[in-house]
């Protein structure tokens, strides 16, 4: 293991020293607990499980060995963990970053490995013309607005987490004519639903792009052998008379920390479809087929500059749980 010097203004902060290394399969229970302090100080809940973590650890998309570490003491348990990944196209890495509030100065460590992780895979890319790095976090935790901003980040973006419980019969679906609501066929979906995802989001610059196919499907297919609360029977499309996507909802079943709460990772539709009450048919599609499976309700996360999309949710009973935020850096990268 690599030692980490740790010092503040020239001084050392502890007696004990410090290493980073990958993590351990066995370590997913302690990276849990690290995320749960987090969430339990800031939001007063937890919510990670260990298998959640274990999935992570194991996904075939990971190289362990170079993107991930945690820092350990003496007797080799996880106080900090920084994840790195840099999905197409390339341009930012994000920072996973979970840590013990009593070692919370690890996170400069963590943060100085994981932007030396983004400049190595810069130089890696030929085409790239630049790197960021993007750290979210809960907007209640202000001592991450400072610590980040005195690290050079700077707010992009703020997410609000939504709620509805199923406290009665949810309104019933309504779709325009001609247009149908079916259930994802898993495989023959993927592509056109990849490339309905690119018509839809690719102007967006914080829309990170999946040019190989292959490494999508692959992704979505270990998520749904692996992941319980992962099925792709409660994807829907919202499909035209040509048989043409013009819109989508990507659900999970459940949540790490409330199986009985279903999420909406993804709902959108194509612009010129927009305006046709789609998206409100999409979304009571779901929240039906949620209730009937035994949800007691549903959470979604949405980009608080969304105001239409946030009138759609608040017109459907659903209310704002908790915010988060996006913050991001430029790296000033030199040739190696």
């Amino acid at each position: 293991m690599a030692s980490v010097a740790l010092n503040y203004c020239g001084e050392p902060l502890v007696d004990e020293p410090f290493f980073l290394r990958p993590p351990l399969i066995e370590d997913a229970g302690t990276i849990a607990g690290l995320a749960n302090a987090e969430t339990q100080r800031v939001i007063g809940g937890e919510k990670f499980s260990t298998e959640v973590i274990r999935a992570e650890l194991n996904s075939p998309l990971l190289n362990l060995q170079h993107d991930w570490r945690v820092v350990v003491g003496a007797d080799n348990r996880p106080l900090a963990s920084c994840h790195c990944w840099c999905p197409p196209p390339f341009t930012e890495t994000k920072l996973v970053l979970r840590v013990h509030p009593d070692f919370e100065f690890l996170r400069d460590v963590l943060l100085d490995w994981g932007e030396g992780w983004a400049a190595e895979r810069f130089h890696q890319m030929d085409d790239v013309p630049t790197m960021r790095c993007a750290v979210m976090f809960y907007s209640a935790d202000e001592e991450q607005h400072d610590f980040l901003a005195e690290r050079g980040y700077r707010h992009y973006r703020t997410y609000w987490r939504m709620h509805i419980n199923f406290a009665g019969p949810i309104e019933a679906t309504t779709i325009p004519a001609g247009i149908s609501i079916t259930p994802f066929a898993e495989r023959s979906d993927f592509r056109a639903l990849q490339q309905k995802m690119g018509e839809i989001f690719g102007d967006d610059p914080a829309y990170q792009s999946l040019e190989d196919i292959e490494d999508v499907i692959d992704e979505w297919q270990y998520e749904a052998e692996t992941n319980p609360l992962v099925d792709t029977d409660y994807w829907f499309l919202a499909v035209n008379e040509a048989g043409e996507i013009i819109g989508f909802v990507i659900t999970a079943t459940g949540l790490a920390d409330d199986p009985d709460m279903a999420f909406i990772d993804t709902i959108a539709v194509d612009e010129a479809s927009r305006g046709q009450g789609i998206g409100r048919g999409l979304l009571q599609h779901t929240l039906r087929a949620m209730q009937k499976l035994g949800r007691t309700g549903l959470v979604l996360d949405v980009d608080g500059t969304n105001e239409d999309a946030i009138r759609l949710y608040q017109s459907q009973g659903m209310t704002v749980q908790y915010q988060r935020e996006k913050w991001v850096k430029a790296l000033e990268i030199t040739p190696p």
